[in-house]
């Protein structure tokens, strides 16, 4: 079951938040997208089917949909996600991403536009979401033209696509496990897991765990966590300092500084 709330809609761009609360189990129904988006993971992990290519989103990725695109959605747990949703104007769309441009895989998320993601739902005022919004997607945008060739999937084998599918959905689950003990829970060395998850996504699993540690601790920011050292401790940080340092780092912000930022009263839950 999908909800869907509009957030913003202003200057080209609506803003919605969607939340899917589905059951575990096979594959949902084709369906259409009837407007073109660039689509947030906030929570959760999904796999995506559209263009002949199954794809992992978590909350350290984002998608692009397309007018007239068929999709179809698989959940690994029944815990339910949550996306923020950018729909813009034809016209805008196709200015950023190209209207006959090859269709990309997901796109991966960095840091500073996790944060920009945030921004947009603690911003009270319609017009400032739309403008954050459009931000977001410019820089997106530019993310996918600069790094076209390298964000394209390269051909894997069934059972290496598996295995990155396996790893990415153990990940989300679990950002703070080692490289160590997902080789092991997935059977495979460890140079064999890197070298594989490396060709396919594009980055490596150390990065790739930074992000998804980085959108967890976010978003427990912005629902007004206020127990630095629990938090450090759930993501699995050494430390308090460990978890500033890498969020300045990322971010240019402090722990305390996102908090302050991200969490007024209106932020979506």
């Amino acid at each position: 079951m999908l909800e869907t709330r509009v957030l913003a809609d202003a200057g080209g761009v609506i803003v919605r938040d969607v939340r899917c609360r589905h059951l575990l189990g096979p594959a949902s129904e084709p369906a259409i997208c009837g407007s073109a988006a660039l689509v947030l993971v906030r929570r959760g992990c999904f796999t995506r089917h559209a263009n002949g290519r199954a794809e992992v989103l978590d909350p350290s990725t984002a998608y692009l949909q397309r007018c007239g695109q068929e999709e179809t959605f698989e959940h690994p747990t029944a815990d339910g996600d949550e996306c923020t949703v950018l729909n813009l104007d034809d016209d805008l769309f196709a200015e950023l991403f190209g209207e006959q441009v090859e269709p990309q895989p997901e796109l991966p998320l960095p840091a500073t536009l996790a944060v920009l993601h945030r921004r947009i739902l603690a911003a009270t005022d319609q017009d400032a979401q739309a403008e954050i919004a459009l931000d977001l997607a410019t820089r997106a945008a530019q993310l996918t033209h600069r790094h076209a060739a390298s964000l394209r999937r390269r051909d894997l084998t069934p059972a290496q696509r598996q295995l990155v599918i396996a790893a990415r959905e153990s990940l989300a689950a679990d950002p703070a496990q080692s490289l160590t003990s997902l080789a092991a829970k997935l059977a495979v060395s460890t140079h064999h897991l890197s070298r594989i998850f490396s060709h396919a996504t594009g980055r490596g699993i150390a990065r790739h765990r930074i992000e998804l540690r980085i959108s967890a601790a976010l978003q427990r920011l912005q629902a007004g966590e206020d127990n630095l050292a629990r938090l450090a401790a759930d993501l699995g940080f050494a430390d308090h300092a460990h978890l500033t340092r890498t969020l300045h780092r990322h971010t240019d912000s402090t722990p305390s500084e996102l908090r302050h930022e991200l969490h007024p009263a209106t932020t979506p839950r």
